[in-house]
């Protein structure tokens, strides 16, 4: 059960509304749905946000946002293997993708391939060494940018 204070609430709510008024005028917009996803995620509510994720990739099973958004939420489930499988097809449509990269990486460490998760924190490193998104990765694979 997640507890949030009123104002987090609000945010969360904020948050959510945008891409729903979005989903009313065009519920195919992937975008909305990937948006929809997130806000889900950030408030705790993954297996939600896998369903958002699934509509996005239901009208294009080519987007690399929804592809890394549920790779995010099966991570967050604890779900690593069938996470990797996503972050995986996101990959190879951008190798350079940050979240997924990321994402890639924590899904590794949580299953024990630390060569692997290794990696791929250097390689979100070499992507943007200042991107907020290497605060997702675990303590052992972070690194002080010089």
């Amino acid at each position: 059960m997640i507890i949030c204070s009123n104002s987090f609430q609000d945010q969360f709510q904020l948050a959510l509304s945008q891409p729903q008024a979005s989903l009313e005028i065009d519920p195919n917009d992937k975008q909305a749905w990937v948006s929809k996803g997130d806000a889900l995620n950030r408030n705790g509510n993954f297996s939600e946000a896998i369903t958002a994720y699934n509509k996005a990739l239901e009208i294009d099973p080519y987007y690399v946002n929804a592809l890394d958004g549920k790779g995010w939420s099966l991570n967050e489930l604890g779900n690593y293997s069938q996470a990797i499988v996503y972050l995986d097809k996101a990959l190879e449509i951008d190798p350079n993708h940050l979240d997924a990269v990321v994402f890639k990486a924590q899904a590794l460490y949580n299953i024990g391939n630390l060569t692997g998760a290794k990696y791929y924190s250097d390689k979100a490193f070499e992507i943007d060494p200042e991107s907020p998104a290497l605060q997702r990765l675990p303590d052992a694979l972070r690194r002080k940018v010089q």
